[in-house]
């Protein structure tokens, strides 16, 4: 089982914080529901096991994914 959580407007755009997903290995980008896909290549941070990742990122059973918007502050 791989864990996606998901923060900011990425949330209202998949409709929960959270989701679980059952394949043994894959790529980020196969594993982000298709409603915030082409969002997510352009906008957001991601982060796989707490470490900077892309949609090309193979990540494995037990791994977490976190999906977030850019942070912008002064």
């Amino acid at each position: 089982m791989i864990r996606v959580r998901f923060l900011g407007y990425f949330i209202e755009h998949v409709g929960r914080n959270e989701i679980t997903v059952e394949v043994p290995k894959a790529r980020v980008k196969d594993i982000l529901p298709k409603t915030i896909l082409s969002l997510a290549e352009e906008e957001a941070i991601i982060l796989v096991n707490g470490v900077s990742a892309d949609m090309d990122t193979v990540v494995m059973e037990g791994d977490e994914v976190v999906v977030m918007p850019p942070i912008g502050g002064g």
